[in-house]
């Protein structure tokens, strides 16, 4: 992650009292903590065509994480709720994405 990297998040998908806005590697590693769970239950996916993961507890897909990248290092990380309109694909080595939903 960059030094000044930020993660943003939909306020609706924090634990009560979290911040919207995280700033600073260590704070957002250590931010972490607090999303075992989430991360546990998390899917690498493309999401409009590009690389996120899909946050999927008990397999219903609920949110999406995004990641900007500078100079091969993590600048911004977005926790957003999934939407109806998302386009969501897995895509295996040499093969086209799948489509879900």
């Amino acid at each position: 992650m960059a030094p000044d990297v930020v993660r943003a998040a939909d306020p609706v998908l924090l634990p009560e009292g979290g911040a919207v806005e995280v700033i600073g590697n260590r704070a957002v590693a250590e931010e972490t903590r607090f999303f075992t769970t989430r991360i546990h239950a998390s899917i690498p996916m493309h999401v409009n065509g590009a690389p996120a993961a899909v946050i999927a507890p008990g397999g219903h897909p609920l949110a999406v994480i995004t990641f900007r990248f500078e100079n091969d290092k993590i600048t911004r990380l977005e926790i957003v709720r999934l939407k109806p309109t998302d386009e969501v694909s897995t895509r295996r080595p040499g093969t086209e994405p799948e489509m879900m939903g």
